[in-house]
């Protein structure tokens, strides 16, 4: 565990660093956020705060794949993970290059990206069809995995693109996104590098699968510094692409597809909200939300931002655990042998 602590600590540090030299870059070239009209009244004062921290998640994420080659613990599975983690932040980078910088107010349309996305999390789907022998579905306290045929490849694509844009969609209030996706990467690292101790995950050894986990704890905590309310700095779609890439590669890649939803319930509520709110709207002229994603809806109802952040990230601890638990039920007999004992 002293290697993973040295990555944390190496890329918070670097994380922060590099975060403080885009705000003050930024700030000086007067490239602030693009605010969504339909958005709650109270965002508009947010304006002026930059939104390219996507930027510094993709240099760190350059920087990561060299550090774990100099280490000689790079593997062709971080690989994809990483590739794929910088393609969705490029496609993300565009869209706000496109609206900041040259100040293109449809930025880079939806027709076009979705597209993309699929694209990626396709090639990562083939690729781990076949690169990563017995890859399949891990089966929550089954300790075995599910190989679906090539169903699964169909099944890591809509979860891979799908949990991207859910990220996208919760990235809305000051911290929000980012310490959710702590708290979900953290559950899925632990777990799989838990099972890898009883060889029933054998995508990474087992000393190496929370290097890539105890990193992107490093660069979100890093950035949430400066993201905390009042925010000094937006991740942006290019950071909310990347990050959310970076978390559903990890997890399909180690078969964590039943994890990655469970633990991410949160993730997936932000972009359920917002499909209920279309479909309703589109067929009856109601809208079942005040405001989606759901966060706006409870800003509408008045409550605070941050009672909402930490609502939230409550929320989000509330499934981590369950999500553990599922995968480790043996934890709960023990926690009780020992309760009743005392």
């Amino acid at each position: 565990m002293l290697l993973e602590l040295f990555i944390f600590i190496l890329f918070f540090l670097l994380s922060v660093g590099v975060t403080f030299v885009l705000i003050t870059l930024l700030s000086r070239a007067g490239v602030g956020s693009v605010i969504r009209t339909q958005g709650p009244a109270s965002h508009i004062e947010k304006k002026d705060t930059p939104s390219l921290a996507g930027i510094g998640f993709l240099i760190l994420f350059v920087v990561l794949g060299i550090v774990l080659l100099l280490m000689k613990r790079f593997s062709p599975p971080i690989g994809a993970i990483l590739l794929s983690a910088i393609a969705f932040g490029a496609i993300g980078l565009t869209d706000d290059l496109m609206k900041q910088v040259l100040k293109v107010s449809s930025g880079f349309r939806a027709r076009y990206r979705l597209p993309l996305q699929l694209l990626i999390a396709l090639l990562l789907a083939f690729w781990l069809r076949g690169n990563v022998a017995g890859h399949g579905i891990a089966v929550p306290g089954l300790w075995q995995v599910w190989i679906p045929g090539w169903w699964l490849v169909f099944i890591d694509i809509i979860l891979v693109a799908g949990f991207v844009n859910a990220f996208n969609f919760t990235d809305g209030l000051d911290g929000l996104a980012a310490g959710l996706g702590i708290i979900c990467a953290a559950v899925i690292g632990i777990i799989v590098w838990h099972s890898t101790l009883f060889t029933y995950l054998g995508t990474f050894p087992w000393n190496v699968s929370l290097i890539p986990i105890a990193a992107f704890i490093g660069i979100a905590g890093g950035f949430l510094v400066f993201n905390w309310h009042p925010a000094r700095i937006f991740m942006g779609d290019g950071g909310s692409y990347a990050l959310g890439g970076f978390i559903a590669a990890y997890a399909v890649t180690t078969g964590l597809h039943i994890g990655l939803i469970i633990g991410g319930f949160v993730f997936a509520a932000e972009i359920l909200s917002v499909i209920i709110q279309v479909i309703s709207f589109r067929t009856t002229g109601k809208r079942v939300f005040a405001m989606t994603p759901i966060h706006h809806a409870f800003e509408q109802n008045g409550i605070k931002e941050v009672k909402i952040v930490h609502g939230f990230w409550f929320a989000g601890l509330v499934c981590a655990l369950l999500c553990f638990t599922l995968f480790n039920p043996g934890w709960v007999k023990d926690v009780i042998s020992i309760w009743s004992q005392t």
